[in-house]
């Protein structure tokens, strides 16, 4: 619906779970507000296509105790830790309660070589931060019946962390929003944000409707990449902001419940496979990962997506779901920063707040981030509590973090193993010959090792022909298994 023009203390751009929590902490504090955007069943929302996980320990990677990873594991354990009073504020209010399923359930599988090494990095994360982890027989796992040569090995229950019902999670609070009198909730999105000078003073919606404000703060997710775009000149140091598009179903009709999560790790450039309870009886599968750009990354659910996702479930999870009936099928796509970790608080542009980068966990860092967005738009100041500034204080552009090399190594691991998705094996040791082989050849691409490009070279000129690239494959896979582990960053 549009409106005529407005005038409110906040303009909050968005209405995923970030926008409607800002703008309800915004509210709170005496603040009129207006929130605008499409509400939650608009096609590629993230919000709506969220399995809602919240996941501070089993959504780690080995390397969680480097720097960026360390602070967004923190990040993630603090807001994990505001859940309960969140929920108890949304549950107090007439209108019904936020369903609520405790625990999950990581298990390791042979499908991926890496699972033992993310499930022994689940714990030690755990027993850092004094989190429960607990060992668990995966034949006594609810709802875990995969199929034959999928069996999990090892399993860990989370007992501390859960998930919670996406759609029951918005619907409520976007009622809360709409039920308050301080509060405008505009369905439409925001096409520019006015300018006075240097400072942003509104915006302009869609539909040509202007919104004065002095405070306008940006949560619509990878959408807010564009309207960051018109005030570039003033937000040089700032990561760019790319869409991750998942893909996710709801299904009914299977014969057990799941009384807690049951996922995998984290792999192939993407979230576990996982299965989430909601409060009607249905179960949520979720979900793909292709970011901006890569096929498929289109605004559409494709054929490939659905395979992948329903493969992965009835293998690695359970042969029941071949039985159960689609509810949904619908996508998502997540903001990402090009550093991987949330743009949170104020810019250096007077008047402009934003909130967004959230990855795979925007539903688990919104009370959070909507306390440090508060607390800085009312404040003025930035929030000493926020480790992800959006302002450009630790924040370069396009940051490397390791050489090209190691990001390399590290995204051709992971595209090994999505090659051989769903289901592939390839016999004796050639998934690791086929991985190191990979890695040498992003090397010599990058021109970050002569050395191998001059063993290329002489095999070529020693035996110019097809024939040769066999040994090649061998001889680079052994040199890339034989190197130091700390010569191959």
């Amino acid at each position: 619906m549009e409106i005529e023009n407005l005038s409110v203390d906040a303009v909050v751009v968005g209405a995923g779970v970030l926008g409607l929590a800002i703008s309800r902490a915004l509210a709170a504090h005496g603040m009129s507000v207006a929130c605008v955007g499409p509400d939650h069943t608009t096609p590629g929302t993230a919000s709506s296509a969220a399995g809602a996980m919240l996941s501070p320990i089993s959504e780690i990677s080995p390397d969680w105790d480097k720097k960026g990873n360390l602070e967004e594991l923190e990040f993630r354990i603090r807001s994990s830790a505001y859940y309960a009073d969140f929920l108890l504020a949304l549950n107090e209010d007439d209108g019904g309660s936020v369903f609520y399923t405790p625990g999950s359930v990581v298990i390791a599988n042979l499908v991926n070589e890496s699972d033992r090494r993310t499930l022994a990095a689940m714990r030690a994360a755990a027993h850092r931060y004094g989190l429960r982890a607990e060992p668990m027989d995966p034949d006594d796992v609810p709802g875990l019946r995969p199929a034959r040569g999928y069996d999990a090995f090892e399993a860990l229950f989370l007992p501390e962390e859960g998930a919670v019902d996406t759609v029951q999670l918005l619907r409520r609070l976007d009622g809360l929003i709409r039920a308050t009198p301080r509060a405008h909730r505009i369905d439409t999105f925001v096409s520019e944000l006015l300018r006075a000078g240097d400072r942003i003073v509104g915006a302009r919606t869609a539909g040509g409707s202007l919104i004065s404000a002095p405070v306008v703060v940006l949560a619509a997710g990878a959408g807010v990449q564009a309207l960051m775009d018109g005030v570039r000149e003033a937000c040089p140091g700032l990561p760019r902001l790319l869409a991750g598009k998942g893909v996710s179903a709801v299904v009914t009709g299977m014969p057990m419940a799941y009384p807690h999560v049951v996922r995998t790790p984290n792999r192939d450039f993407a979230c576990g496979t996982h299965v989430v309870p909601r409060g009607d009886g249905s179960i949520y599968i979720g979900a793909t990962n292709r970011i901006s750009g890569t096929p498929g990354s289109a605004d559409s659910v494709t054929p490939g997506e659905v395979h992948s996702l329903l493969h992965a479930a009835m293998h690695e999870i359970n042969t029941g779901f071949r039985a159960a009936a689609f509810r949904s099928v619908t996508y998502g796509m997540r903001p990402l920063t090009t550093d991987y970790h949330p743009l949170v608080g104020r810019t250096p542009v007077p008047g402009l707040y934003v909130a967004t980068g959230t990855y795979r966990n925007g539903l688990l860092m919104a009370p959070l981030i909507a306390d440090i967005v508060s607390r800085e738009v009312r404040s003025g100041a930035p929030a000493d509590d926020n480790p992800f500034p959006a302002d450009g204080r630790l924040r370069p552009a396009n940051p490397l973090g390791d050489s090209i090399a190691g990001i390399v190594e590290e995204g051709i691991g992971h595209l090994a193993s999505f090659l051989l998705e769903p289901g592939g094996h390839l016999p004796y040791d050639r998934y690791r010959e086929l991985r190191s082989f990979l890695i040498a050849l992003g090397r010599v691409a990058t021109d970050e090792d002569d050395s191998e490009r001059a063993v290329l070279r002489s095999k070529f000129a020693a035996t110019p022909m097809s024939e040769i690239v066999p040994q090649l494959f061998y001889e680079l896979a052994d040199r890339e298994r034989a190197a130091p582990q700390d010569t191959r960053r």
